[in-house]
């Protein structure tokens, strides 16, 4: 099943650094594999992308193609799953914000966010 998420939620992070993921979003996972796991990556200042587990793994599955990458294609791949943290979503909908991951997107200290759907 593939997911497609558009349009845009006005949210928090609470004090405990937890983010509700819209109902709609949560909706169009239920019953897949993985469907209560997102993956959160830091994506430039202001900026997290949040992806269902199923797809982070497929994405990071294509751009796995090769036993023995180059240098730079090394540095990157091991850059941005190592700053991917996987993410459970709790009985309420909400998921945890590591505050590394926060801190790498320039988020600390924010608490209104806008959730906008990307594809």
């Amino acid at each position: 099943m593939t997911a497609i998420f558009t349009g845009t939620s006005d949210h928090t992070i609470d004090a405990k650094l937890r983010l509700s993921i819209p109902a709609k979003h949560r909706g169009q996972l239920e019953g897949s594999p993985g469907g209560n796991m997102w993956c959160a990556v830091p994506w430039g200042l202001g900026s997290i992308r949040l992806y269902p587990k199923a797809s982070y793994e497929e994405l990071s599955a294509k751009g796995m193609k090769w036993l023995l990458p180059d240098r730079d294609s090394s540095e990157l791949t091991v850059g941005f799953h190592g700053l991917t943290e996987m993410l459970e979503v709790d009985a309420q909908g909400r998921i945890g914000l590591p505050r590394r991951t926060l801190e790498d997107a320039g988020l600390v200290g924010m608490t209104d966010v806008v959730i906008v759907g990307c594809g």
